[in-house]
């Protein structure tokens, strides 16, 4: 909650797909923030967070399916700017974003409010200091039967089209990390 400044919240969420539809996977996610005063109005919350998941009863993890926490782990990074990189295209050094089957992050926090403004509007501001990675790729990597190139396990070379059959993926496990400061509103 916005309005916590002491304390401990902890959150685990687990997901089951494949009851029905295409997709079957068990994803586990966790997030623990502790907050705690500084001084006067000052608070800080130190947060880590991370989340697991794996394909179940003989289904395959598809793209969509994946973690690409971007900005909810570390701020300033899009969805999908996290994490493993299609990296196929040789005129693209920075790739695609797949997502992964794994991720952590933690953060550092301090929020205060805003100076000479009264605290019913509601407005505080705050610095903080993020790191998270996002790994684990394990998706499909032969996409041959989809761009005509022939049914899988063909091997992967450049389709009629101008797309290619395959994707090569980079899985660094990179840390990513950013600081800034930021308004926050309630």
């Amino acid at each position: 909650s916005s309005d916590l400044t002491e304390g401990l919240y902890t959150e685990v969420r687990q997901d089951l797909a494949g009851l029905g539809g295409d997709a079957r996977f068990f994803r586990t996610t966790g997030d623990m923030r502790y907050y705690y005063p500084l001084f006067d109005d000052v608070f800080g919350i130190a947060r880590i967070q991370g989340g697991n998941m794996f394909a179940w009863g003989g289904g395959e993890l598809r793209i969509i399916d994946n973690f690409n926490p971007g900005p909810s782990l570390v701020r300033g990074f899009a969805p999908g700017g996290i994490g493993p990189r299609d990296i196929t295209d040789a005129n693209n050094l920075v790739g695609a974003g797949l997502g992964g089957t794994n991720f952590f992050g933690g953060s550092l926090e301090a929020q205060f409010p805003v100076l000479g403004l009264p605290k019913e509007i509601g407005l505080k501001a705050a610095i903080f200091g993020d790191a998270g990675t996002v790994f684990g790729y394990k998706g499909k990597t032969d996409f041959s039967a989809l761009v005509g190139g022939g049914t899988p396990p063909s091997p992967c070379v450049a389709s009629t089209t101008t797309q290619v059959n395959c994707i090569s993926v980079r899985d660094s496990h990179m840390i990513r990390s950013s600081v800034g400061m930021s308004l926050l509103w309630a």
